[in-house]
């Protein structure tokens, strides 16, 4: 299913490690050239710069060339737009396959490009009236885009649509809670090893929708999001300053969703929990603030943010030793001072070797060896 080589994407993975370990001194240039010669990567994936270039230039390709076609071919505003759509969209696919079969893109900016238009043609090409219906149309187009190309961006897409469509048939928060909790622990099940395996070229997509799952949870728990969704949706008619029913479970919720991303974060030791937790009690203070004002705003502000400050300090003071498996220095960091340990051990096994044995030096009046004294001398002492 996959469209780029397997082979090559694990030599592509290989060669990243190869060049942090060299990088780091762990290996000599002549190793670091031998291991890329024998694992070759042979894709093309250029700098960040060119392929933000590439990905640029080949969008506006794309819609030039959309442009000139519909000025030469459409005459009238019937529904033709959607054939017109629908056919740019699978000449941009049959682009994108033969770019990365024939010329071996990957991630270049070029299939990033035309892999967004297809789809996003497609889509307008089969709009509806009906959400639902745009959703489950989105959520197809995009679970095809990540199971070809392990796409980061459509894994975004088809969570969200999915999430869409479970909105627009219910209108009920708490069951999209129930759908992105179990779309989390699903993936978080299947990726536990992702470094191994036939899904491990998915392990980039996972990392993405654990992420989105988290926030659409905490969002859809929400009490502003929940009761904004319910005047404009549900009661249009009604008071803007009504109180939202069972607002006790969203407040709940809001408070309480951040705290057990932390809690559980920090005994998983799962990086993705802990940083989501901390980006989300900040959304649980702007909703507080939304509808309960301690005081002036700029006093809040100065105080929440020396507040924060201060917390950070302890917390990069407080780990500057590694504690209960957590630290404030990055793994290269770490690895850099665990390789200076490892050369000083090092240096004083081979000076504890080579130091020549220590002489007790002489107490400089030594006995013994004369024949005077006592019968029979000679007269040497």
């Amino acid at each position: 299913m996959l469209a780029y080589n397997r082979t090559g994407l694990d030599n592509a993975a290989l060669q990243e490690e190869v060049s942090a370990a060299f990088h780091h001194g762990l290996l000599s240039g002549e190793e670091k050239t031998h291991i890329k010669n024998t694992y070759p990567a042979s894709f093309y994936t250029p700098n960040i710069f060119i392929r933000i270039g590439l990905f640029l230039l080949t969008t506006a390709i794309v819609c030039f060339a959309c442009a000139l076609l519909a000025l030469m071919f459409l005459r009238s505003a019937d529904d033709t737009w959607r054939v017109f759509f629908v056919i740019m969209s699978i000449l941009s696919y049959a682009a994108l396959e033969y770019m990365v079969y024939a010329h071996k893109h990957h991630r270049s900016g070029v299939d990033d490009a035309l892999l967004w238009c297809s789809c996003g043609l497609m889509m307008a090409g089969c709009y509806s009236d009906s959400e639902a219906v745009n959703c489950l149309t989105a959520s197809i187009i995009s679970l095809y885009a990540v199971m070809r190309f392990a796409d980061q961006g459509m894994s975004i897409i088809a969570t969200i649509a999915i999430m869409g469509i479970l909105f627009y048939a219910f209108h009920l928060s708490f069951i999209v809670m129930i759908a992105a909790a179990i779309i989390y622990a699903v993936v978080k099940y299947l990726f536990k090893d992702s470094w191994q395996g036939s899904l491990r070229h998915y392990a980039s997509c996972a990392t993405i929708v654990e992420i989105t799952t988290l926030v659409i949870l905490y969002t859809a728990g929400n009490y502003w999001v929940a009761r904004e969704i319910a005047l404009n949706l549900l009661w249009p008619d009604h008071d803007p300053q009504i109180s939202l029913p069972g607002g006790w479970f969203y407040w709940t919720c809001t408070t309480a969703l951040p705290l057990i991303y932390l809690i559980i974060g920090i005994r998983k030791k799962d990086a993705i929990l802990l940083r989501t937790g901390l980006v989300l009690i900040a959304a649980s203070i702007l909703t507080f603030k939304s509808y309960y004002h301690l005081g002036r705003l700029e006093v809040e502000l100065t105080l929440g943010g020396i507040a924060l400050i201060g917390i950070a300090y302890s917390l990069i003071r407080y780990l500057h030793i590694p504690r209960h498996g957590f630290t404030s220095y990055s793994p290269e960091h770490l690895r850099e001072e665990d390789e200076k340990r490892a050369a000083n051990a090092e240096s004083l096994v081979i000076t504890e070797s080579f130091t020549p044995p220590v002489t007790p030096p002489g107490s400089g009046f030594e006995f013994g060896g004369g024949t005077g004294g006592g019968g029979g001398a000679q007269g040497q002492w």
